[in-house]
C-alpha cells in the first residue's frame, strides 16, 4: 500500500514539475516574441519619422 502511494506521489510531483517547466518555457517564449514585435514596430516608427523628415526637407528647398 505504501509503495503505491510513494509511486503515485512521485508521478504527481514529476507531473507538476513538468507542467511548471512547460509553463515557464512558454511564458519566456511569449515574452521574447512580444519584445521582437515591439522592436520591429519601433524600427518602422523610426523609418517613418526619417521619411517624414526627408519629405519635409525636400519641400523646403
Amino acid at each position: 500500500m505504501t509503495t503505491i502511494l510513494v509511486i503515485l506521489l512521485g508521478v504527481i510531483i514529476v507531473g507538476v514539475v513538468g507542467v511548471g517547466i512547460f509553463w515557464f518555457s512558454s511564458y519566456n517564449r511569449l515574452v521574447k516574441y512580444r519584445m521582437w514585435a515591439e522592436e520591429s514596430w519601433a524600427q518602422i516608427d523610426n523609418m517613418l519619422k526619417q521619411r517624414y523628415d526627408m519629405i519635409r526637407t525636400s519641400l523646403k528647398r
